[in-house]
Formats: structure tokens, C-alpha cells, sequence
């Protein structure tokens, strides 16, 4: 009985003491340089929230599986893709367009590492790009989809003919072009009654026909650590928890990690558990309206399968480590 006992107090301090996963700070600067991006894009250009599309995922041609497209945003006249790089240093392309270098010097020894040409993936990805809203049904052109290289960190290093590309923008020129997609108030009433094939512009038809197609384009899902980590990828399934996807739009993981009420329900025989709010497509939780479709409460040492983008297998995470779950 009282090995009983302890077994469950060594169970309630994992509880109330989980791993801290803190958030990678590679992927937390690109989170935060594409969200600067994103700002400047509603704060500047005016772009609306319903025009811009964020980690969309495409079958890729050019390899096995999906691509995934930082930012797509859809104007009047073009449908944008943005490739976004938070990098500092010295940068230039290699011998072979496919590839680019990063030049680290000391007073030792210089450093090369290879890279592929990220002007070269915003290429491919433009390609991929319009092969997915054709197939969609989109009668889109080729020359309707435009792609653009973001360099957020204006203190990177790149040869002046880099600089000049009109598709390269750092500095002050990102500002710039996001001001530049702001509609005048002639335009919002000019525009509707131009034709397109004069102005250039996409037609009613191709402007919904391209949201349908960006509609149908895939994102992760979202999983939410102890200590702030955020991994993206495909949840897979919860031990005792069966949903239908089209209805679950939040997985919220309940711990009770008060050591002494912890402790008094050990003595009094029970385990620690986690309980699971699953709340309703498109509600989040709040005072006004909860949306909670259900709660279920599960041991607390079992695992989610989560399959992280970029990894070749399934992980087992511990629900005693998971603060939440959004699907995408």
C-alpha cells in the first residue's frame, strides 16, 4: 500500500513538474521576420486578412509529397508568393545557379557553407504555385503569379547585382513595395469598371476561381509545448480521444500541476490525469462563448502521435508535455 503511495506521488511531481521545451531561435526569428512581413503587409499595403495565405501547402512536382509556400497573398492584379529569410552575414551565389554560399571570416580562417539558392526555390515555388491553382480550376497565367525574395535583416551582406534584382528586397525596399499595394480611392472606383484585358488585372472569375484554389491548399497543424515550443506538422491521433476532424478545430490539454492537491489525491488512491477540451471549428476559448463540443479525461502518461514537418517518422509526445492542439 505504501509503495502504492509513493508510486503516486512520483507520478504528481512528473506532473507538476514537466520537461520546459523552449523554442528553437532559428524558428523563432523566421516566426517572427515572416510575421514582421505579414504587419507591414496589412499596416502598409493595406492587404486584407482574407487575402493572405500563410504555410500553404501545394504538391510538389519537382520532388515527392507537399511544398510548403510561406506567404501567398492575392491582389487585384497578381497573385504574390513570398519567400522570406531572416539572415544575417555575408551571402553570395555559387558557380552553379542552384547553389549560394555563406562567407564567415575571422582572422583565423574563413568558412564557406553551401546552401540551396533560395533564389532558385521562390523560382520553383512560383511554378508550383500556378500548377496548383490550375488544377484547381483557376484559369490563371503563369505571368499572374510573382514571386519575391525577403531579406528581413538589412544588415545582410549580398553583391550589389543581388541587391538590384527587382524580386530581392531588403532594407527600405520592403516597406516600399508594401506601400506600393495600396488601392487609391480612384482605383476602388475606376478599377470595376475597366476590363481586364486592358488593365491587366485578374478578372472577377479568376479572382474566385484563385481563392478556391488557395482554399483548397493544405496547412499544418500545431502543437503547443511546455516552455513555448511550437512544432508544426500532422497530428495523428490521441489515446481515448476519437473526433471527426471537419467538427475539431482546438485540442486544449487541462494539468493539474498543484503539488498539494496533487499530493491529497494520491493519498486518497487516485493518478493524475489530463483532461482534453475539444472545442468547435472555428471557436477558440473565451468568457462569451466557450465552443466546447466535449471533454474527455485521459491517464496522464500517455503520448500523442505527431508527425513534425521536415521528419521522416511519427513522434510520441507525452500529453503531460502538451498545452494544446490546433488543426489546421
Amino acid at each position: 500500500m505504501l509503495g502504492g503511495y509513493r508510486a503516486r506521488l512520483a507520478a504528481q511531481d512528473v506532473v507538476a513538474n514537466p520537461t520546459k521545451h523552449e523554442e528553437l531561435p532559428e524558428v523563432q526569428a523566421q516566426r517572427q521576420a515572416e510575421q514582421c512581413f505579414v504587419s507591414d503587409l496589412t499596416n502598409l499595403g493595406k492587404v486584407k486578412a482574407s487575402q493572405i495565405k500563410r504555410r500553404l501547402r501545394v504538391a510538389d512536382t519537382f520532388g515527392k509529397g507537399q511544398r510548403e509556400l510561406q506567404i501567398v497573398v492575392t491582389t487585384d492584379y497578381k497573385v504574390f508568393v513570398f519567400l522570406v529569410k531572416p539572415w544575417s552575414g555575408k551571402y553570395k551565389p555559387g558557380a552553379d545557379a542552384k547553389d549560394w554560399m555563406k562567407i564567415t571570416e575571422t582572422e583565423e580562417q574563413t568558412t564557406i557553407k553551401m546552401m540551396k539558392s533560395p533564389l532558385l526555390e521562390i523560382e520553383q515555388q512560383c511554378k508550383l504555385l500556378h500548377s496548383h491553382l490550375v488544377s484547381t480550376g483557376a484559369p490563371v497565367k503563369s505571368n499572374a503569379v510573382e514571386g519575391f525574395l525577403i531579406f528581413s535583416d538589412s544588415s545582410i551582406e549580398l553583391p550589389e547585382d543581388i541587391l538590384e534584382l527587382e524580386h530581392v528586397l531588403t532594407g527600405s525596399k520592403i516597406k516600399a513595395f508594401c506601400r506600393k499595394l495600396e488601392k487609391t480611392w480612384t482605383q476602388y472606383f475606376t478599377d470595376p469598371l475597366k476590363p481586364s484585358f486592358f488593365t491587366g488585372a485578374l478578372s472577377y472569375k479568376q479572382l474566385s476561381a484563385a481563392s478556391v484554389g488557395l482554399s483548397k491548399g493544405g496547412s499544418y497543424d500545431k502543437i503547443q509545448l511546455t516552455g513555448g515550443r511550437l512544432i508544426e506538422g500532422d497530428f495523428k491521433a490521441c489515446p481515448m480521444t476519437s473526433f471527426d476532424r471537419s467538427e475539431i478545430g482546438r485540442l486544449d490539454f487541462i494539468h493539474n500541476r498543484t503539488t498539494w492537491f496533487g499530493s491529497a489525491k494520491a493519498l486518497l488512491g487516485a493518478q493524475p490525469t489530463v483532461t482534453i477540451r475539444l472545442y468547435k471549428r472555428g471557436q477558440t476559448p473565451g468568457w462569451i462563448s466557450s465552443g466546447i463540443f466535449s471533454t474527455n479525461e485521459i491517464p496522464f502518461n500517455v503520448s500523442v502521435d505527431f508527425h513534425a514537418a521536415g521528419e521522416t517518422a511519427v513522434a510520441k509526445i507525452p500529453v503531460n508535455e502538451i498545452e494544446f492542439i490546433t488543426l489546421a
